[in-house]
């Protein structure tokens, strides 16, 4: 960004094989995800890449309905304060909560924990600032809140035709009784 490397990681759980079929991950192996993003991690600090983010498709276990980021247990809580202090913000895609936690580090440092909901009606937006210089996130001055998708803006013309045209070249199929 700007001529600054940024490193993006994406890691799905260990236990995926228990949630997708396995026709559809033949020939695939899951290891440990943390074990896989400090690796990265390290790879990409080699290579001089100082801002890095997380993708993880995993439930982050934000915790109970009063307070969203009250860290509970499981595998996901385990990610999201164990995986590599070289990991600025992480990017949580499962579960059914939208939140914007700070969870730490290994090395007890702040880090940012966002996740949005209800299939990209509500959206995770962060805005990291990156020293120029050293190309470190300066994590205290990363801006993170959660957008919801309202429907009261203009649609894209291109768009809305497109989807038009598909609903049309549907419907015999999506107004079939099953």
């Amino acid at each position: 960004v700007d001529g600054i490397p940024v490193g993006t990681i994406g890691v799905l759980p260990s236990n995926t094989p228990d949630f997708i079929r396995s026709d559809s991950i033949a020939g695939l192996r899951f290891g440990d995800e943390i074990e896989a993003v400090d690796r990265t991690a390290d790879l990409l600090d080699s290579l001089g890449v100082r801002a890095v983010v997380l993708l993880y498709k995993g439930d982050i276990g934000a915790g109970g309905q009063n307070d969203p980021c009250n860290p509970v247990d499981g595998p996901a809580n385990v990610v999201a304060t164990a995986v590599s202090p070289k990991v600025d913000l992480i990017v949580t895609s499962d579960g059914d909560k939208h939140f914007n936690c700070t969870y730490p580090d290994p090395l007890g440092r702040p880090r940012t924990v966002v996740q949005g909901a209800s299939h990209g009606r509500i959206i995770s937006v962060a805005d990291l600032m990156i020293d120029r210089e050293t190309r470190d996130v300066l994590r205290d001055h990363t801006l993170a809140f959660t957008q919801v998708i309202t429907h009261d803006i203009e649609p894209d013309p291109q768009t809305q035709q497109f989807v038009e045209r598909a609903s049309e070249m549907s419907d015999a199929v999506a107004g079939r009784r099953v």
